[in-house]
């Protein structure tokens, strides 16, 4: 987490936020064909709910990590009354003046858009790669043979024209 903006809708005095990484809460976050990166706990103080118009959260994803996990999408999720919901996450431009206190070689940024504040998953979306299955090599073999004996039947019937 590299920066977290606030906006409200009520002027407020003496808020506190905090951020400190958290344990897989009892729902996780993740599925087949997702991986989590960290789980993090955004709590407020002296702020209420309905003070808050925006969040904005800018963080940081290992490349390395991304690379390991065959990761080719990045989404911050936040925990709402024990749902996940997925928030509008993008990629931060590296042309931006600010990005380049990151190394870029080792992290890419991420910026996203949250309601409110608790509960969040940095969240990869991994690659779908095309597996084998049985099905797919039998066809595969079917139709290598098919062709096999149609290129031998053509083989034959020129050989004998000549």
């Amino acid at each position: 987490m590299t920066e977290i903006i606030v906006k409200t809708l009520n002027p407020v005095t003496n808020a506190k936020i905090t951020v400190s990484l958290a344990q897989e809460p009892s729902t996780p976050a993740h599925n087949e064909t997702t991986i989590v990166y960290k789980y993090l706990k955004i709590e407020k103080e002296n702020l209420k709910d309905s003070d808050i118009s925006e969040v904005t959260v800018i963080f940081t994803v290992e490349n390395s990590w991304l690379l390991a996990n065959n990761v080719d999408l990045v989404v911050l999720k936040r925990l709402e009354s024990g749902d996940w919901k997925d928030l509008p996450t993008k990629k931060i431009d590296t042309s931006k003046p600010a990005f380049v206190k990151w190394d870029i070689q080792i992290r890419t940024g991420y910026e996203a858009k949250s309601p409110g504040l608790s509960v969040f998953a940095i969240v990869g979306y991994q690659k779908l790669t095309a597996t084998k299955t049985p099905e797919n090599i039998l066809v595969t073999l079917v139709l290598v043979i098919a062709f096999m004996v149609a290129a031998t039947a053509l083989f034959i019937k020129h050989h004998h024209k000549l």
